[in-house]
């Protein structure tokens, strides 16, 4: 019986030892590490399949990986270059179709008036506006009742970009202030020639207008800006 049991082990060894590497693993059978097995540029993956290398060492997989890298780059250039362009393309888009009402008066500092009878409304342009960006604060100086001068502030307001004063370019009685920009700023982005107005004024005779420009000419001045 021993005899057997022996004789049936050396047999099955000389045969394991005589047994090729698997050709899925590439790896000698369990025991005959290096026997048998030829040198070759494979790595094996963690599931134990082959995973060969090229002449430059790199696995497809390998390969695969840093061309994606360098696609997500390129792209990456790509989005870049097309938002600055689309920016730039806005922009001027916006300079172009900003609106300026012919029927109004403008102040080289960017408020409007317009003239009804013997009432003037005051506000803020649309360049101005489109300049400051979305204006998210506004506070009325001006009261009703109360006498205002040319060059008078009527109001401060406070946006993303920048804090500024607002000046009326005409004197007389304050009669009313637009308390509604003071609620919902964004009217003065939305509508500064509407529902963004800011004071309404009783003129104390004929307004000077000497100095303020009509559409065309505050077109012309900020083009130049």
């Amino acid at each position: 019986m021993s005899v057997m049991f022996l004789s049936h082990h050396l047999k099955k060894y000389r045969q394991t030892k005589r047994a090729p590497p698997n050709h899925i693993t590439g790896r000698p059978p369990k025991g005959q590490a290096g026997v048998g097995c030829a040198k070759t540029r494979e790595t094996l993956r963690p599931n134990g399949l082959v995973m060969p290398k090229d002449s430059e060492g790199f696995s497809p997989t390998g390969r695969a990986a840093i061309l994606l890298h360098a696609l997500f780059f390129v792209m990456l250039l790509v989005v870049r270059l097309y938002l600055s362009l689309l920016m730039t393309k806005r922009g001027l888009l916006t300079m172009a179709d900003l609106n300026y009402p012919s029927d109004l008066k403008y102040a080289k500092s960017d408020e409007w008036v317009r003239i009804e009878g013997d009432i003037a409304t005051i506000g803020i342009s649309d360049y101005a506006q489109d300049a400051l960006n979305d204006i998210v604060y506004a506070e009325l100086i001006a009261e009703v009742g109360g006498d205002l001068s040319a060059s008078g502030a009527i109001a401060s307001i406070e946006s993303v970009k920048a804090a500024s004063e607002v000046y009326s370019p005409i004197g007389g009685t304050v009669l009313e202030v637009n308390q509604a920009i003071v609620d919902a700023p964004e009217l003065l982005n939305r509508d500064p020639y509407g529902r963004g107005w800011m004071v309404k004024v009783k003129l104390d005779g004929a307004p000077d207008l000497s100095a303020l420009m009509d559409s065309a000419a505050y077109a012309d001045y900020n083009s130049g800006r």
